[in-house]
């Protein structure tokens, strides 16, 4: 479901990132984001019963009930708006190198290595726990993940990911690797 991000993410280039990311749409991008997150805060997440679909854990036939043929519509329209709001938070990312830059050069242990902590976050019964927490500690989700981002990707765990991509390439192409 996330593939889309990664491969945008892998093409777009900083010059491409500069024309998009332009000054004038920051205080319209400020309005998108901080208007997105008082309505999630205010109405609930009106996403919540398309948690199946959105992460792709059941078929369109499942969820849609009956409108299964327009699946594909559905879920360019979430694409759209996860892209638009994805911008909008870009627009307020510092553009100079900051204290916590290395979890985006690492991004790619971040995804292969979230899978296992929810796995065994799963698996022992801590996701029963939270869900029978009273709504309001969903909203420390944000900063949780957070830092898992920033544990997840650290340079130790990137140059182990690197490494087990492609071991190899370091004996054969010493200094260029994955991540630069």
């Amino acid at each position: 479901m996330f593939l889309p991000f990664f491969t945008l993410g892998l093409y777009f280039t900083k010059e491409h990132m500069n024309n998009l990311l332009t000054k004038r749409l920051r205080i319209p991008a400020l309005i998108l984001v901080v208007s997105t997150c008082a309505y999630f805060m205010s109405v609930g997440n009106p996403l919540k019963d398309l948690k199946r679909f959105v992460f792709g854990s059941s078929p369109y036939s499942a969820i849609l009930e009956g409108t299964q043929a327009y699946g594909f519509l559905y879920r360019g329209g979430l694409y759209i708006l996860a892209i638009i709001l994805s911008l909008g938070c870009m627009y307020l990312i510092p553009r100079r190198k900051m204290w916590f830059s290395y979890v985006g050069k690492y991004s790619m242990s971040v995804y292969i290595l979230h899978v296992f902590v929810r796995d065994i976050m799963k698996y022992t019964g801590l996701f029963k726990e939270i869900k029978k927490l009273p709504e309001q500690y969903m909203y420390l989700a944000i900063p949780i993940s957070i830092i898992a981002a920033l544990v997840l990707g650290n340079p130790l765990f990137g140059k182990a990911i690197n490494w087990i991509s492609n071991p190899l390439k370091g004996i054969v192409n010493k200094g260029k690797r994955i991540y630069n």
